[in-house]
């Protein structure tokens, strides 16, 4: 099960023009919502944007909704774990679950939660907060990811596994992102 206490939201690439590429407008939105659930619940949270200078940056309404001393580092691995920073920042959080979110599916996600479970950490898979270009590379990615042991959910189940319940004192402002929709 996904605790609070171990988790640590790893969000990839999801960058002005990657996002343009791509129907990812739920992937935004949800992104936000994720990033707003870890300012209230103080999760932490580690950007990366690949090759920034040609792709752009973190999208505004993602950024702007980042929790205080998110880590944004800039990558030019598909896989963020290769780049010595994100693989640093990781450590240094000392969180073994893995909540990743972001853009390619199949390419820098992919790679990425690979690298992170033959290093051994615990990863999860925000579905929802996923794309590539083509939904059948986000299909065939989110299948290959369950194949090789992630677990694959959609990001309201992220949040309200770190709940657990109702009476948890944070609930009904969880509860009003999600109304949002």
């Amino acid at each position: 099960m996904i605790d609070l206490a171990q988790s640590v939201v790893l969000l990839i690439d999801v960058q002005e023009k990657l996002v343009r590429a791509m129907d990812s407008e739920s992937v935004v939105s949800n992104a936000v919502r994720v990033m707003k659930a870890c300012q209230l619940l103080r999760v932490p949270v580690i950007v990366t944007e690949q090759n920034p200078a040609g792709l752009g940056a973190t999208v505004s309404a993602v950024a702007g909704a980042l929790p205080a001393g998110t880590v944004v580092e800039a990558k030019t691995c598909f896989s963020a774990l290769v780049e010595p920073r994100i693989a640093e920042a990781l450590q240094k959080v000392g969180r073994r679950q893995v909540i990743i979110g972001g853009i390619e599916a199949h390419i820098c996600v992919f790679q990425t939660a690979w690298a992170l479970r033959e290093a051994g950490y615990d990863v999860w898979i925000m579905a929802d907060v996923c794309a590539s270009r083509a939904v059948t590379d986000t299909e065939t990615a989110l299948t290959a990811l369950r194949d090789i042991g992630c677990r694959v959910v959609g990001h309201e189940t992220v949040l309200f596994a770190w709940l657990r319940d109702a009476a948890h004192p944070q609930f009904k402002a969880i509860q009003g992102l999600v109304k949002k929709k």
